[in-house]
């Protein structure tokens, strides 16, 4: 049920239980041919890969075996070439900063259009049932100045012209791009599904480094693309150093499929050279074995990862060394099945891929998983919730009743993406409702859901984990009411994806065919504008320009871009 495999001669299990390999229940796997096939899983326990699985010898390679760093960083002709810089109006990287808050100080126009659109040439078919988008879809962009960079699907990273949407240049990668590219004192960062990590000049693209995270080449097929086995998924994370005896950035990736697929890898090299500081690599082939499809984060001076059923990981900066945000293993009063489905509900798959820091330390889980199809909703069940962890200076501390300040929000609700927040407020959007979305604050929401699950310590000592992660809240929280936060000229059943500009909220409405771009003021809750769009959009994929433009990515490949008329209006610097 759970994965394992014995060696029958050694009369050993040579493979820990791991819900990445775990076939649907009571379906078993088959082997033929040298190959292990599990099937389709259909539980929220095994939602972060949906299809088939393949598995064969590893070919007696390991992880842990050492491989030279030096031999897999190439070095280009623009490494000391200079660049355009960024301001803090900027969509500098995927949801904006570095703690993924998904707003912009840029404000929007009062009215507005679409202003351009890119398309891939020739054009992606997204209408197959089994990709629904997922293997032709762009990254959410970033845009500094006057220029946009995203990633797309054929494995190219590009650079537009802001007013225009003209290709400015490309750089071609050798596999599938799914996060957004990192801008960092005019260079544009992003890791590729061949393995590496690519870092080029934001002028003209010219290659400044590219390092291969993955410890060798080898490749395997996923959904249809040819990728490394271990891919760079996650948005390679730049921020200055935190060595006193150190200058510049560093730019920190992770490699992987999932646990038994070789393993995962985290790593830290010189944003401007490339060179490694450290490596950190996962191979114990347990059930916690970090996944590096999950983001990143940064806070208070640490790197923050989601990493699936191994919960949040804390990583010092300096050393790679990587600990549990929560040690679900030492908390008392736990029985040990009680304990791994309290790892599972907080951190688990079914939090999506996403993690953010939120004003008070509160460490945020959910949004959509990297390889989920955009014709499934949430989880396939579904159940895309939002976890909450209430993080102190390095760690989870604990209450006075022993256990960590969590929250795991409830079906109602459900959303395809964590809060967005600012100075002002945090803001949730609950999915798919048949009335006006539901706005609440971070207060509402934890107050809501904490006094509808009052902490039993009975109960908890008994190791029913509901009750012992659900409790009284820090009293600093900011409690109102809940409010509506859509005017009834907004008609729409659903309400995804939203974005926090400097005065308005921007979020994506319609279904099927019918799909809308749409801004409400912050003021007033008043529409300001609402903009048809082609094709279905991203899920999780708007971003903003400092001018106040909106980029929508679309799953045919195409790139949107929503704002006012430039020949009409005077251009923000």
């Amino acid at each position: 049920m759970m994965g394992t495999v014995y060696d029958r001669d050694a009369k050993a299990r040579i493979v820990a239980p791991s819900n990445y390999m775990k076939a649907a229940c009571l379906s078993g796997v088959i082997a033929a041919d040298g190959t292990l096939f599990s099937g389709h899983g259909n539980c929220s326990g095994c939602m972060e890969w949906l299809g088939h699985l393949a598995f064969c010898s590893a070919g007696g390679f390991s992880i842990r075996d050492a491989t030279s760093t030096a031999d897999r960083l190439l070095s280009g002709k623009a490494l000391d070439k200079t660049g355009p810089q960024s301001t803090p109006r900027d969509w500098t990287t995927y949801r904006a900063n570095n703690r993924r808050s998904g707003s912009s100080s840029a404000a929007v126009p009062g009215k507005a259009r679409v202003i351009w659109t890119w398309a891939p040439n020739p054009p992606l078919d997204h209408t197959a049932e089994a990709s629904a988008g997922l293997e032709t879809q762009s990254t959410q962009a970033i845009s500094v100045g006057q220029r946009v960079y995203f990633g797309t699907a054929v494995g190219t990273i590009r650079c537009l012209d802001r007013k225009t949407g003209q290709e400015v240049w490309s750089y071609p990668t050798a596999g599938r791009i799914i996060s957004s590219p990192t801008f960092w004192e005019g260079k544009v960062y992003a890791g590729s599904g061949d393995g590496r990590v690519y870092c080029l000049s934001a002028e003209d693209g010219s290659l400044v480094w590219r390092y291969r995270v993955a410890p060798l080449e080898r490749r395997v097929m996923v959904y249809g693309h040819l990728m490394s086995s271990w891919p760079v998924n996650a948005n390679v994370l730049v921020q200055p150093s935190t060595d006193a005896g150190q200058t510049g950035a560093v730019a920190y990736a992770s490699a992987g499929l999932i646990g038994p697929s070789g393993g995962s890898l985290l790593c830290a090299l010189d944003a401007r050279t490339g060179e490694t500081r450290w490596e950190t690599r996962f191979a114990d082939q347990s059930e916690t074995l970090p996944s590096a499809t999950g983001q990143m984060a940064w806070y208070n001076g640490k790197l923050w990862l989601h990493v699936g059923d191994s919960g949040i990981l804390i990583v010092d900066p300096l050393t790679g060394k990587a600990a549990q945000a929560i040690d679900f293993d030492t908390l008392d009063n736990r029985k040990v099945a009680s304990k791994a489905h309290m790892r599972f509900s907080t951190c688990g798959p079914s939090q999506g891929q996403d993690i953010g820091i939120l004003p008070g330390g509160w460490v945020v889980l959910g949004g959509r998983q990297s390889y989920l199809p955009l014709n499934v909703p949430g989880l396939g069940q579904p159940r895309n919730t939002a976890a909450f962890l209430r993080a102190g200076p390095d760690a989870a501390p604990l209450n006075a009743n022993g256990y960590p300040d969590v929250v795991v929000l409830p079906k109602t609700h459900e959303s395809d993406a964590i809060p967005v927040w600012d100075a002002k407020e945090t803001l949730l959007f609950g999915t798919r409702s048949r009335r006006p979305v539901l706005c609440m604050g971070l207060g509402d929401i934890l107050a809501a859901e904490i006094a509808a699950h009052p902490f039993n310590a009975v109960a908890a000592a008994k190791g029913y984990w509901n009750d012992g992660l659900r409790h009284s809240m820090a009293p600093d929280l900011p409690v109102g009411q809940q409010r509506q936060v859509l005017p009834e000229k907004v008609n729409s059943n659903n309400f995804l994806t939203p974005l926090l500009a400097g005065n308005a909220v921007i979020f994506l409405s319609g279904d099927a065919g019918n799909w809308h771009v749409v801004a409400v003021s912050r003021d007033k809750r008043a529409l300001l504008w609402d903009v048809s769009i082609s094709a279905q959009p991203v899920l999780g994929g708007l971003s903003m320009t400092r001018g106040g433009d909106v980029l929508a990515p679309l799953v045919d490949g195409s790139v949107v871009c929503i704002g006012a008329r430039w020949d009409l209006i005077q251009a923000q610097p």
